[in-house]
């Protein structure tokens, strides 16, 4: 099974945002980005890591438009 994960720098470690799973999680600066987004995915859809792959999308950090 193939997911998008986007990942965000954000101030304290990363975001990845799951879209297929509608989750977001948040992982350390050093926390390899693609095994959590694999062990996360795996948990929550009952199967095994084996069976996860993903495909990691840089995001540049999102900026406030409100006035």
């Amino acid at each position: 099974m193939l997911f998008a994960v986007e990942v965000e720098a954000i101030r304290s470690g990363r975001r990845l945002r799951i879209a297929e799973l509608d989750h977001v999680v948040t992982v350390s600066r050093h926390a390899n980005v693609e095994m959590a987004a694999r062990e996360h995915i795996a948990v929550h859809i009952d199967t095994a890591i084996s069976q996860i792959a993903v495909r990691v999308i840089l995001s540049g950090p999102r900026t406030h438009t409100g006035r």
